[in-house]
Formats: structure tokens, sequence, C-alpha cells
């Protein structure tokens, strides 16, 4: 059983592409919950430039959160109906479109809006479009080593976060 050249060097080139699809979905990653888990360092300065109080606040930061990391069920159903590629498509479009109104918001209400919810569902959905690709493309073997680089990505991410934003 020979295998020919041209088969050898497709089955290479596919296995790179897997890892810099790896490299992609951690930077993604990366870039979403990293502001997820370090909104709090703009807590003051959203304070200040809405004049409101903590409580109104912390309100945005929760709901942020609380729908990036709630919405994980539904966007595993979103995905099953409409595909990975429409799905991680819709999850790029909502995020881009929740951080752009924010550049509109002139009430905090509007921001929980924005944020909380059209970027926290786009986040979401972000997040299990690329774990369902890494499932999906690697083997059993290298399935764990990957979902554990993205998961500890974003941990990453927040800790150098809050030092970008300042």
């Amino acid at each position: 059983m020979d295998i020919s050249m041209a088969e050898l060097k497709r089955t290479h080139r596919r296995e790179s592409y897997r890892w810099i699809f790896l490299l992609i979905a951690t930077a993604v990653t990366m870039i979403d919950f990293g502001l997820v888990f370090s909104f709090g360092a703009m807590f003051v300065t959203m304070m200040e430039t809405f004049n409101t109080d903590r409580a109104a606040t912390a309100t945005v930061q929760s709901i942020l959160t609380g729908v990036t990391l709630g919405f994980g069920a539904v966007s595993g159903v979103i995905i099953s109906k409409v595909g990975l590629p429409i799905a991680t498509f819709l999850a790029s479009v909502m995020v881009s479109l929740g951080f752009c109104l924010l550049f509109f918001a002139k009430e905090v209400v509007i921001i929980c809006l924005t944020i909380g919810l059209v970027s926290g569902i786009g986040i979401s959905l972000a997040y299990i479009s690329c774990v369902v690709a890494i499932d999906r493309d690697f083997s059993a073997s290298q399935r764990t080593l990957c979902l554990s680089i993205l998961n500890t990505s974003y941990v990453a991410a927040s800790i150098a976060y809050p030092y970008c934003l300042e």
C-alpha cells in the first residue's frame, strides 16, 4: 500500500491548517473572554462617564458575564440548527454590532443592552463555535490538548487585559 506524494502533501497541509486554526480560535477566545473577565477595569471610568452609582454600573458587568456564560446551551442549539460557519459569522457580527452601538450610548441601560445582551450572546456563540470546531477537527488524543490551550488562553488574557485597558 503505497501513499502517493500528493496524498502525503495534502495530509501535511491539512495538519498544518489545524494548528493555524487553533491559534486563531485561541486569539478569538483571548479577545472575547479577556474583555468579559476584565470588564471591571473600566468600572470607575463608566461610573464617572455616565454619572451612575455602583449598582447600576455593576449591572452592566453582571449582565455581560451572565449572558456570556449562560447562553452556551442556546449557542449549541443555534450551531446545530444553522451550521458552524453561519453561527460563527453571526457571532462576529453580534460582537461587533454590540460594541459599535456602544459608541452611541448615553445611558447605562443602553450599555446593558448593547454590551450585555448583544455582545454577550455573540461572545458565547463565538466561544462555543471554537469548541465545536476543535472537537470536529482534532482527533481524540489532540482534542484534549487543544481544548486545554483554548481554555487557558482566556485566563492569560484576563490577567493581561486590565493593564492594556489602562
